[in-house]
């Protein structure tokens, strides 16, 4: 009954010229099983080869009607064997397959992971058509300066204007101000200043009432402020009724309008600000602190904007010779415009680039020593019929099985690591896309490298040969290049690692030369809306000081617009007498610090030269100034700078006399970049802004509460910020040179693994596929010394080469890394040499020891083997 049913089934199944034949096999293959394994084996063997049989029929009557689909069929079963091939070649060879698989997962985990935080970074705006989106810059081609601000008048000149743009905005970021409520204490906040077109381009919508509009940058209309998402929830506790709240911003009364969402681009903000264009005036057109951002019009190119812009720049520069004789103007992708000033990043992208590279040369100089091993197999199988593209398809096969895997341990290893970055890194679709790329061109390289070298015609082997032949020889200029090429980038990314190291460790033992362990700082802003004449600031600064001094325990107090190792915005532009200038462009550049009477006492430092400021040197007496001897060594070199003159760039700046030279204070970090700097009374030049040190007796921590209730004594409505001790502000303000550290170091170290692994892999199965060679050689007579020169020549001329290429490639790196090593050239040669010379010891070792096991070989044994 049940075989009867069964054969009905099949018949209306089975359909097609060979059914017959088909069902007959069922039917015998079912009495078969009855008899010996029951019914029901029999029956569910009958049902699952009766559905095979039927799928199989189908798909090749279907494949006969559409010969496309035949064939697009026909080429998947063949990847699929392929890759069944590689997995078959996997489990036979074990290590060598893990050891790819490893490599390749942390060379395409660590590029990923370079290229995630360059992603973030460098992403196009989150806009329609981004690739429209560019800044406009100044330019000082003179000074070599391609960067720059935009001052308010140019900007507004230009948006007047220009053809080539749809759009312009202005703006400037991270500027530190007050905040004030009234029912809570003050806070110095950051602040984004922007034209009402900056949200309009940036197609921003608010998560609660509105943004800007046209009229919020005008003069005379009611000052109004967005919030971010944030600092609404911090500050505010994410209450929906802050829409229409005053607040005190900078001491004056604003609006409190909207809310900015979370990820508009804009992580650092807390609080933004209209900028007012207001009446143009000379001292503002030579003030450039600010960004242009603009649209291109469609159908605009690049080249068409930045020919307008600099023609504009050249009117304004006719019209205006004072401010801007001599400057010009920039349009360039937006992004282009972040990474000017972001060379840590583009420093770790390359790093991650060279770790690729190893990876891949490692992985192909493996696959490749192994396919020369198997030339004889490879020339028998094109002898027999099959074709080249067949043969290299087995090699793409078995390239591809740790390529993937590699691949997918990379991506997980990158989505772990990336937040470890910052929590604005995550893993998303386009590091995938990456990964997917990476491996396919990592899988073509490696297949192609090795499989081209393994069925390319070798006259040096031939079918007859029973040996392996002269692996040595085989392995070419190709093979030898990768090494070479991993050892170099290797190298370089030591040598990277080493000066990021070094840069820690000088920060950690440098002797500052000036008291910081008994120092408290803390910085104040003045709001100029409520102060608003010199001498009532004045006044302030000097009451301020006063109370500080007079705390028990205080030996002495000043104040400073800039303190040592600590920059804030005291970069100033000045000429020296006797140098004739035509234009903003001809103005040097330097740092400057406005400070009281006490600033050398308090860090316990003396002039080398003159005298330092009194009291007496106030508004209304001689301007003078104080330069350090690095200013001095540059713009006075025959050292006599007494008595001479310096003036600040405006045309209501007046000539400061010199009176005194200060030692090296570490006016900046980037002291290779810009040492010299000059130090001016506070009381002659009225800063709103200053940081107080005081030089204290016992611990200064217990001194933080008491300078905070002086100041919220004379005035509650302004704080102070970054209240801690000199040490502490300095270890804050050079976190970024620590913090590219851990970074560096495992790059390096990774790098320098791949390398010697690679190497020593490299040269193990080298040595294994010569084992004939050497049994022979130690046959005739070669004495064990005789094997191991051998052995180690081809090792140490490869390593040789790569330390060459590799100092080569190290130094092209190191440009442009002066800004983030301290106290040290970014050519340093104690780290060029430690780097290549660690990398050079561990690849010999990676080359000794296969070489020293060649030295064991039995040459009877040897001439045994196959």
């Amino acid at each position: 009954m049940i075989r009867r049913t069964l054969s009905r089934l099949a018949q209306r199944l089975l359909v097609g010229p060979h059914c017959e034949f088909v069902l007959g096999d069922l039917d015998e293959g079912y009495e078969r099983l009855a008899a010996t394994r029951g019914a029901i084996v029999a029956t569910v063997w009958f049902v699952a080869m009766m559905f095979r049989s039927a799928y199989t029929i189908r798909r090749q009557a279907s494949h006969t009607r559409n010969r496309r689909w035949s064939g697009i069929a026909s080429m998947f079963d063949g990847a699929v064997g392929d890759f069944r091939l590689g997995l078959r070649l996997v489990r036979k060879h074990p290590a060598v397959s893990l050891t790819a698989t490893v490599v390749m997962t942390l060379g395409i985990g660590v590029a990923t992971l370079a290229f995630g935080v360059h992603y973030q970074l460098f992403r196009g705006l989150p806009v329609e058509e981004p690739h429209r989106m560019v800044a406009i810059t100044s330019t000082i081609p003179e000074q070599a300066l391609y960067l720059t601000g935009l001052s308010v008048d140019d900007f507004a000149d230009f948006r007047g204007a220009q053809t080539t743009m749809s759009d312009m905005a202005l703006w400037d970021a991270y500027v530190q101000v007050n905040f004030a409520t009234g029912d809570a204490p003050p806070e110095q906040i950051t602040v984004t200043i922007a034209t009402a077109s900056l949200h309009r381009l940036l197609e921003l919508s608010p998560l609660h009432g509105r943004l800007f509009v046209e009229e919020d940058d005008l003069e005379h209309t009611p000052r109004v402020a967005v919030l971010s998402e944030s600092f609404w929830q911090r500050r505010f506790g994410g209450d929906p009724n802050v829409i229409g709240r005053t607040v005190s911003v900078a001491g004056e009364t604003v609006t409190i309008v909207g809310v900015l969402p979370v990820g508009a681009g804009f992580e650092y903000e807390d609080l933004f600000l209209p900028l007012r264009i207001g009446q143009s005036s000379p001292d503002r057109r030579g003030r450039r602190p600010f960004m242009g951002l603009a649209r291109l019009r469609e159908g605009v190119t690049l080249r068409e904007a930045n020919k307008e812009i600099q023609m504009l720049a050249a009117r304004i520069g006719t019209a205006y010779p004072t401010t801007n004789k001599g400057i010009g103007a920039r349009v360039l992708p937006f992004a282009e415009s972040r990474f000017g000033s972001a060379s840590g990043y583009r420093l770790l992208s390359l790093t991650g680039a060279l770790i690729l590279l190893i990876a891949i040369a490692n992985v192909s100089n493996l696959f490749l020593v192994r396919a020369l091993a198997r030339n004889r197999e490879v020339q028998l199988r094109l002898a027999i019929g099959a074709s080249r593209w067949r043969v290299l398809r087995h090699f793409l096969a078995e390239a591809a099985v740790p390529v993937v895997a590699g691949a997918m341990g990379g991506a997980v290893l990158a989505k772990i690591a990336l937040p470890w970055y910052g929590s604005q890194y995550r893993f998303e679709i386009a590091h995938g896309v990456f990964v997917f790329v990476v491996a396919c061109a990592a899988m073509l390289l490696i297949g192609i490298i090795s499989g081209v070298q393994a069925i390319r015609r070798n006259r040096h082997l031939s079918l007859a040969d029973g040996t392996r032949g002269n692996t040595r020889r085989q392995f070419s200029r190709v093979g030898q290049g990768l090494v070479v090429a991993q050892i170099a980038a290797g190298g370089a990314a030591l040598f990277v690692a080493g000066l990021m190291v070094k840069t820690a460790v000088n920060l950690q033992r440098i002797d500052y030369g000036f008291a910081i362990d008994d120092v408290i700082t803390g910085t104040v802003l003045v709001d100029t809306a409520r102060y608003t004449t010199p001498e009532t600031r004045l006044a302030f600064w000097d009451t301020f000081r006063a109370r500080a001094k007079a705390i028990p325990g205080v030996r002495e107090a000043t104040l400073a617009t800039q303190l040592p190792m600590i920059r804030y915005r005291g970069w100033a532009r000045f000429r020296v007498d006797g140098q004739t200038v035509f234009s903003d462009a001809d103005y040097f550049g330097g740092y400057r610090s406005a400070i009281t009477p006490e600033f050398f006492d308090t860090f316990n430092k003396t002039l080398l030269q003159g005298r330092r400021f009194t009291e007496a040197d106030g508004p209304d007496a001689e301007p003078v100034v104080i330069v350090n001897e690095d200013f001095v060594r540059r713009f006075f070199r025959d050292g006599d700078a007494l008595g001479r003159r310096i003036r600040l760039q405006g045309s209501d700046q007046p000539w400061m006399r010199v009176v005194g030279i200060a030692p090296h204070m570490w006016m900046d970090t980037d002291v290779d970049q810009f040492p010299q700097g000059m130090y001016v009374p506070l009381a002659q030049h009225d800063p709103s802004f200053a940081t107080i040190a005081m030089r204290v007796s016992g611990n200064p921590e217990d001194y933080v509460g008491v300078l905070r209730e002086t100041l919220m004594g004379l005035d509650p409505n302004i704080p102070l910020d970054e209240a801690m001790t000199m040490s502490a502000l300095i270890h804050l303000r050079t976190t970024s040179y620590r913090s590219n550290r851990p970074r560096y170091t495992f790059f390096g170290a990774v790098g320098l693994v791949l390398s010697v692994v690679g190497l020593y892999g490299v040269m193990s199965y080298i040595v294994r596929a010569r084992t004939q060679e050497i049994g022979i050689r130690m046959a005739l007579g070669a004495q064990r010394t005789n094997v191991l020169h051998l052995i180690l020549r081809q090792g140490v001329a490869q390593i040789a080469g790569g330390v060459v290429l590799g100092v080569g490639v190290a130094l092209y790196v190191s440009n442009g890394m002066s800004r983030l090593v301290f106290q040290m050239s970014p050519w340093d040669p104690w780290v060029l040499g430690s780097s290549f010379g660690i990398l050079a010891v561990t690849a010999f070792m990676a080359t000794l020891v296969p070489a020293r096991r060649a030295t064991r070989v039995d040459p009877l044994v040897a001439l045994r083997v196959e």
